[in-house]
């Protein structure tokens, strides 16, 4: 009888718990889904030619939009139409961009499936994503590449890089 209720109880308690990712560090912060170690660099965000649209539209979605090489821009999908998150009036024609091409769905984390599409998806109704910080973006990474973004303590906001400069977005 112990053993039913023990394994009754270990299936209740393995039901309820949520996945929780740490990168560089022992242990997740709070209700973070996704956590990183401080200062060891960012996230890369990807370099989209075609915009998502349709269930891979989804509001929260952030990207670098290069679907026009002379206007290129970091944008975040923000009650179904896209906003730039990049300084506006900025020539980006010259810069590097990742040209590989998504051949596989992408990682979930926090769900067995999503109607969302990407390279990485997290579904909580939870937890969320801690971005990586950084003590000071424009000194401590030194050789950001295109879409670079993470959470800078000196100016207390999101730093996404665009090939050219940090922007910073509160």
């Amino acid at each position: 009888m112990r053993k039913i209720i023990f394994i009754v109880i270990l299936a209740f308690v393995c039901n309820t718990l949520h996945s929780q990712v740490a990168i560089g560090k022992k242990s997740v912060d709070g209700f973070g889904i996704l956590d990183f170690a401080q200062d060891i660099g960012g996230i890369i965000l990807p370099v989209v030619r075609t915009l998502p649209s349709g269930s891979g539209a989804t509001n929260g979605t952030i990207l670098i939009n290069a679907v026009d090489s002379s206007a290129v821009k970091a944008q975040i999908r923000v009650n179904g139409a896209w906003v730039d998150i990049s300084d506006a009036n900025r020539d980006l024609s010259g810069i590097s961009l990742n040209t590989t091409a998504n051949i596989e769905r992408g990682v979930i984390i926090g769900s067995k499936t999503s109607s969302a599409s990407g390279v990485l998806v997290l579904e909580s109704t939870d937890k969320v994503l801690i971005l990586p910080k950084s003590t000071n973006a424009e000194t401590n990474i030194k050789s950001p590449i295109v879409g670079t973004m993470v959470y800078d303590l000196a100016s207390k906001s999101v730093a996404i890089y665009d090939g050219i400069k940090w922007n910073f977005w509160k």
